[in-house]
């Protein structure tokens, strides 16, 4: 079993882009008195926080302020990459932004509702 996701990345070419990416879950045993559920490694977080888009937003082109995974909880956004794709993100998709560094991406709000996220900080990659 496995969980996908969308990182929005900024390639060699310094040219963001999107990747498809999947993270492996195994049974694990997660505490007491609990069955075995499918789990993913543990990784660390900074931060946590939720974030609302208004409908109609626009966000001009900029890079993640550091690593982010956008767990989208209601509504939709578009992005747009470097690279020309666009894709948009419901309810339930999950994004890393990991474009720190380059021009970025665009976020919009295309819907009539407001986009609600969850938000985790997690450390940059060691290198």
């Amino acid at each position: 079993m496995s969980l996908r996701y969308t990182s929005i990345y900024c390639g060699a070419d310094g040219v963001s882009h999107f990747k498809d990416c999947e993270i492996t879950l195994c049974q694990a045993v997660i505490g007491p008195l609990i069955p075995p559920l499918g789990t993913s490694l543990p990784e660390p977080a900074s931060a946590c926080y939720f974030l609302t888009f208004p409908p109609g937003i626009h966000i001009d082109w900029h890079p993640a302020p550091r690593r982010l995974y956008h767990f989208f909880l209601a509504g939709e956004c578009e992005v747009q990459v470097e690279d020309g794709s666009v894709r948009v993100f419901r309810t339930g998709d999950v994004v890393l932004a990991d474009d720190t560094t380059g021009k970025g991406h665009t976020t919009r709000n295309p819907g009539m509702t407001v986009t609600i996220m969850a938000v985790v900080a997690i450390p940059d990659e060691q290198q």
